[in-house]
């Protein structure tokens, strides 16, 4: 049945350009929404994206600069967009 799917998905991707354009990143927030969706179902804690970004960049400027990040400034910027 994956064989037939993957077929198609490849047919699909060959005549329709906006389709082939969109598929991949599509599928991907499906299967993350999905492990997510699974991860609280068994109680795990999990978090956006949103805030792994910050954190990931926090450490990074700790590492970077030896000083300590303003993360609640950064979330802040974040939200303000």
């Amino acid at each position: 049945m994956k064989d037939d799917l993957d077929k198609y998905i490849s047919r699909r991707k060959k005549r329709d350009g906006k389709f082939a354009e969109n598929f991949e990143s599509g599928y991907q927030e499906f299967k993350v929404g999905v492990l997510l969706r699974q991860a609280r179902a068994v109680g795990a804690l999990v978090i956006g994206g949103f805030d792994m970004l910050v954190y990931q960049a926090a450490e990074a400027f700790r590492l970077w600069t030896g000083c300590e990040p303003p993360v609640p400034a950064m979330l802040q910027a974040l939200a303000d967009g």
